[in-house]
């Protein structure tokens, strides 16, 4: 993802099976520290944060940690689950 200096937040939503499963809301600000927490090393961390699997998956396991970076994650499961 690539952020602009007139974007507060940004928003990914994350699909299983051509549903969407969950939502990951990252604020714009506080990428670099975000990288940090997951072990990022690519450039410009400032405005880009380039996820993988398991990065998706550490961020909803480890909600409230990264919730103290501001970062807010919605499981959208069991809405579009039965």
């Amino acid at each position: 993802m690539q952020v602009t200096a007139d974007m507060d937040d940004y928003a990914i939503v994350f699909f299983e099976g051509l549903l969407p499963v969950s939502v990951i809301v990252f604020p714009t600000d506080r990428l670099e520290p975000i990288g940090a927490a997951l072990g990022k090393k690519h450039p410009n961390q400032t405005t880009t944060l380039q996820l993988t699997r398991v990065n998706y998956r550490q961020m909803m396991s480890e909600r409230d940690r990264f919730g103290q970076m501001g970062v807010r994650t919605f499981d959208l499961r069991p809405v579009t689950s039965g």
